[in-house]
């Protein structure tokens, strides 16, 4: 089932879904200061962990008791379904097959191209590697921590639990670009920085992107073929599950 969400989510991503999944999560802020406003304004609470959790929490246990009531109903598409969405919803902040573009040189082009090699980790590989892992629950913790990352009071907090969780989703989506792009001009730096520290995934993704989509050491990197490397990086990823669901059927 998981990986049928999967596809039927990145099919519309990529096709049917453009502009309007960019404005998925406007609510967040909203929601991220009533909730803190209603929360005693002491020590305790405002303590970062402390916050971070009383944010996640309750949407937590909202889609697990909602998901646990529907599980068995009508075959289980009712939770078929519901994966669907939440799996959807999860994605992004932005749409990671559309990203939204700068004006600039032709530098400041190859900047925006390593920060989106790096971006796209979140939005989108990460993203499916924690749902294979942790199902729906999971990757509803994992979007709802990363996005807390651009409030002021849990800011901190969360960028370091997000850059753990996505320490090993990084290695692997580094490895995707080398297999799509130039990979003996990556394999090397990919080596070097695999065991470095979380707080270096943006690094590691962005340069080992850089590596894998450059052709020559002169020639820049261009945003569209950054967004066709990320696309066939995607469905590498998505042949290598299907090959292990295979293999777990027999």
């Amino acid at each position: 089932m998981k990986l049928l969400v999967i596809v039927l989510c990145l099919l519309s991503e990529r096709y049917l879904v453009h502009a309007l999944s960019h404005d998925r999560f406007n609510w967040f802020s909203s929601y991220f200061n009533q909730l803190c406003q209603r929360l005693p304004q002491n020590k305790f609470f405002l303590n970062p962990i402390v916050l971070l959790i009383f944010v996640v929490l309750p949407l937590v246990i909202l889609c697990g008791i909602v998901l646990l009531i529907f599980d068995n109903l009508i075959f289980g598409v009712l939770a078929f379904l519901l994966n669907l969405a939440i799996f959807y919803y999860c994605l992004g902040p932005e749409n990671p097959f559309y990203p939204l573009k700068k004006e600039g040189g032709e530098a400041a082009e190859e900047v925006e191209v390593g920060n989106y090699f790096a971006k796209v980790n979140g939005e989108l590989f990460a993203v499916v590697f924690w749902y294979i892992l942790t199902g729906a629950l999971g990757v509803l913790i994992y979007r709802l921590i990363s996005l807390c990352r651009e409030q002021n009071l849990t800011a901190i907090v969360a960028q370091q639990v997000t850059n753990i969780l996505d320490w090993i989703p990084a290695r692997l989506t580094t490895l995707l670009y080398l297999l799509v792009g130039n990979f003996q001009q990556g394999i090397r730096f990919f080596a070097q920085k695999f065991l470095s520290l979380p707080e270096y995934n943006h690094e590691l993704l962005s340069v080992g992107g850089l590596l894998a989509a450059r052709s020559g050491d002169s020639e820049p990197v261009r945003m569209p073929y950054a967004e066709s490397l990320v696309e066939h990086a995607m469905i590498v990823f998505l042949v290598f599950l299907a090959c292990f669901t295979l293999v777990a059927w027999l």
